[in-house]
């Protein structure tokens, strides 16, 4: 498998969750998820998880699951909500420097990382094409929505209609620059406080 990362230098989700109760028991200590977005046909969610102490928000994280195609794709095959769900805290308790490790990501996002290399290491190469103008407007218009503080959601579900009449490489460019504007969200939204 290309890229194999080692389990062990990564910290679980489990344990970052463990060490924020011991620093901010509950009542005062909170974590709360909510659903961002949802594919149309429920395969696929974005959920945020904002971490409190009493009504102050430490810090917030986001993250994107899909439905696993086959039982190899682990806990994603059965509970890619959950999964979302605990990734989400973990992106939120690293926001707040709780790592744990050298390393931000966690076990969970680092086996993310390899089961999508592994899917994809088998896979034709495709190169990016050109855009059609319309292409090119709905890519403008996903842009300025991000800009505008739009959710992730409703920028990603129009960059997502694409996909229907794309050829791979323009599917291909597409993606390149959706991966741009989630990029250019996350950086905006940890620039204004996490929100």
């Amino acid at each position: 498998m290309p890229g194999q990362f080692n389990r062990e230098d990564y910290i679980d989700v489990d344990s970052r969750i463990t060490k924020y109760w011991e620093m901010h028991p509950k009542p005062e200590g909170s974590i709360q998820t909510e659903i961002i977005w949802v594919a149309e046909d429920g395969n696929a969610v974005a959920i945020r998880a904002t971490v409190y102490q009493g009504d102050r928000i430490l810090a917030n994280g986001i993250a994107h699951e899909e439905r696993g195609k086959s039982k190899t794709d682990g806990a994603n095959f059965t509970s890619w909500w959950e999964n979302a769900e605990t990734s989400a805290i973990g992106r939120a308790l690293a926001n707040m420097d709780m790592s744990l490790s050298k390393r931000r990501p966690s076990r969970q996002e680092m086996e993310k990382v390899q089961r999508y290399a592994d899917e994809h290491e088998a896979a034709a190469p495709v190169a990016a094409e050109p855009l059609t103008e319309a292409q090119e407007r709905t890519v403008a218009q996903a842009r300025d929505m991000g800009e505008s503080g739009d959710t992730l959601g409703e920028f990603d579900a129009l960059l997502r209609t694409l996909k229907i009449d794309a050829t791979p490489g323009q599917w291909k460019t597409i993606s390149k620059r959706r991966a741009a504007l989630v990029a250019q969200h996350y950086q905006s939204a940890t620039m204004n406080g996490g929100n």
